[in-house]
């Protein structure tokens, strides 16, 4: 627009500028300038209504709002960032030329208000029109407004940054700190009501689990948390802010029509302006925040920038303090699971290597996957070393599977199987094994593993050998007191007999000695079958004065076939002053012969000796039968007295003499001793206590 010259007037508006210069230099500070800038240019075109907004370009809220006498249709609409005039007054602020006269809006002129080719705002005159004298005016006062205008917004701008400055530090220093989560949220609200100079502030938190649900942490001033847990979003401008996932900024909140005071505000108190922001993370809203009733103001476009930068940095906090308590809850559950794992491990273990039978686990190469100690100790290793080397190198010594191992039947038939197997210890000796195979199955139930179980069934053979060998005995010894019984019948004839030509036959004949002999050959045959009827009989223990000598010499009758068919030599060195004492004769005499059985045996046919003595020493009667056989290897001396246990080889031994032996010594109130020596000899010590009769 061009403006005609005119002296006079060019002068009187110079005069105007220079005054309002001079009344800008004279204000305390920029708001009291731009305030008195605007009533001093208002007044000099005789207007009485207008206003200064400084904002940047584009939508949004003013960094400043001067106002002088406007209506209140006006009001509303410079804070309405939609509006006409704010549309307006954006046009101008974007560079467009001073817009013209809007008589529908009461807009008398828009005149940029500029320094350094910089916009820094906008005049807003509110008059139904301006003539081009006051234009020209306002045009001229323009820049002196422009200038103050310019520090202003420097100075907010400074301002703002120190605030954002604040705000990062205190977020920083509050989420390096060691607090909760609850006080590191607490810390983060109050300092953004003291940063954004606001009454109160809310934090809403969308449930982890419930996304209907939220948790309200209301803060009023000073005070803690006022919280309001399981609460369902209800509509207002918070659910719209988490559901949109926006900010919301409205400094007139109670004419909003999706304001909800039951929800959008702290309970009890009346809201005049908000500011929320929602809580944005990896994606998802988790909530938001909201201040209220800024204390001096309105809350402005930038604050609604730094509000969302503090929100967001408090989202990535909560986010991650949810996730850290998630990680807690699952490293504990994982704790828990390794404790309970470990512990069935342990269990397991110690089940797996204390079972006395022998496990191991191999797979399809015949690799070792676990050995129980059982089996390492049989291979003199430790299962650790074991673990990875073919079971039939480490096991067995082996270049290849061993012979007769079904194994490969468990790993690619899924057959479970039993087979037996020997292993001599010595020339004489061997061991038996049951050994059963069974498959373990992968997720598609396919056999990889085997589990191997070698079970000792040495003694179980034994002790079924032994017990057929009693039943035989048993049948024996029934047989033996029926023969007894027969031959007793006609020994008495025979005794009888000879007595009778004894008595009848005349001293000096040559037939009296033939007579006597077959007397005392029937007496020592009817013996014989009394001490083998006396050994046959059941466990009925009948204690009476006993000589021992005497039940020595009646085992030795018994057994004279025995020891004179051998290289034996017997050596008897018998105490002669022996007492009687208090026992079984029967049952003793069978201790004897069981005794020199075994004295015998150990000799194996070759030449040896034999020795039995008798001895008093105090209150105890000593038996010793020692021979100079073959010995009994140590490991083996403390087994002698088991049931059914035997050192000579199958067939020779039931493993009942000992056995026996032990008992009846036992129900004497004694006890055996036991001394050999390898290829020396063994010596059995029977210790009987001395009763008085």
């Amino acid at each position: 627009m061009r403006y005609s010259r005119n002296p006079g007037q060019d002068d009187r508006i110079l005069g105007q500028v220079n005054a309002l210069n001079d009344l800008i230099a004279l204000a305390e500070y920029p708001e009291a300038a731009i305030q008195a800038a605007l009533k001093f240019t208002l007044s000099s075109v005789d207007c009485s209504s207008g206003a200064i907004l400084v904002q940047p370009a584009g939508e949004g809220n003013p960094v400043y709002i001067a106002k002088e006498g406007i209506s209140e249709a006006w009001e509303k609409e410079l804070y309405n960032p939609g509006s006409s005039l704010r549309k307006i007054s954006n046009l101008v602020l974007a560079g467009a030329n001073p817009h013209k006269t809007q008589p529908e809006l009461q807009l008398g002129a828009a005149i940029p208000l500029s320094t350094n080719n910089m916009i820094q705002g906008v005049l807003l005159v509110q008059a139904p029109a301006c003539e081009n004298g006051t234009l020209k005016t306002l045009n001229a006062l323009a820049p002196s407004i422009g200038r103050t205008l310019s520090f202003l917004r420097s100075r907010s701008m400074a301002f703002e940054h120190q605030r954002e400055l604040a705000a990062l530090s205190v977020m920083a220093a509050t989420l390096e700190s060691n607090q909760s989560s609850g006080d590191i949220q607490l810390s983060i609200m109050k300092n953004i009501c003291s940063i954004l100079q606001a009454e109160a502030s809310m934090l809403v938190l969308v449930d982890v689990d419930q996304k209907d649900l939220t948790i309200r942490k209301m803060l009023l001033a000073k005070d803690d948390w006022n919280n309001q847990e399981g609460l369902s979003i209800q509509t207002g401008l918070i659910q719209s802010c988490i559901q949109n996932g926006t900010a919301i900024l409205e400094n007139k909140v109670q004419e909003n029509p999706l304001f909800n005071a039951g929800y959008d505000a702290p309970t009890g108190m009346e809201i005049q302006s908000l500011l929320s922001c929602p809580l944005n993370v990896a994606g998802e809203t988790i909530g938001a925040i909201a201040v209220y009733n800024k204390i001096q103001g309105l809350f402005t476009y930038y604050e609604q920038q730094l509000l969302n930068a503090m929100a967001t940095a408090l989202a990535n906090a909560t986010h991650n303090m949810r996730l850290i308590q998630q990680l807690k809850l699952a490293n504990a559950d994982l704790e828990a699971s390794k404790w309970e794992l470990l512990r069935s491990r342990n269990t397991l273990r110690a089940l797996f290597d204390n079972i006395p039978s022998s496990f191991y686990i191999i797979d399809r190469r015949y690799s070792l996957i676990a050995i129980n100690m059982s089996r390492a100790d049989r291979a003199n290793s430790k299962p650790p070393l074991m673990v990875g080397k073919k079971c039939y190198q480490i096991l067995f010594g082996r270049s290849e599977p061993c012979p007769g191992c079904r194994v490969t039947e468990t790993l690619f038939g899924g057959q479970s199987t039993n087979r037996m197997d020997r292993s001599w210890v010595n020339n004489d000796q061997f061991m038996e094994w049951d050994i059963n195979t069974y498959p373990i199955y992968d997720a598609s139930n396919e056999p990889v593993q085997a589990i191997l179980v070698e079970q000792d069934v040495t003694e179980k053979r034994r002790l079924e050998a032994s017990l057929a060998q009693s039943e035989k005995l048993a049948a024996v010894g029934q047989l033996a007191a029926g023969v007894a019984h027969e031959i007793n019948n006609p020994l008495a004839a025979i005794i009888a007999n000879a007595q009778i030509l004894e008595r009848d036959l005349p001293q000096d004949n040559d037939l009296l000695e033939s007579v006597k002999l077959i007397q005392l050959a029937g007496s020592r045959a009817s013996q014989v079958v009394r001490n083998l009827l006396g050994f046959a009989r059941k466990e009925h223990y009948e204690f009476s004065p006993t000589d021992i000598n005497e039940t020595i010499r009646s085992s030795l009758v018994l057994l004279q076939h025995e020891f004179v068919s051998r290289p034996v030599d017997l050596i008897f060195d018998l105490a002669d002053d022996l007492p009687p004492m208090i026992a079984s004769k029967d049952h003793l005499q069978g201790v004897w012969i069981n005794l020199l059985l075994n004295a015998f045996d150990a000799l194996e046919g070759k030449p040896g000796e034999v020795r039995i003595s008798t001895r008093k020493l105090g209150n105890e009667f000593r038996i010793t039968i020692s021979d100079t056989g073959k010995g009994i290897p140590p490991e083996r001396v403390s087994r002698i007295f088991e049931p059914f246990y035997t050192t000579k080889e199958a067939g020779r031994g039931t493993g009942l003499g000992l056995s026996l032996c032990h008992r009846v010594v036992k129900q004497h109130s004694g006890f055996i001793l036991v001394e050999s020596q390898v290829g020396v000899g063994t010596k059995f010590i029977v210790v009987l206590p001395a009763r008085p009769e």
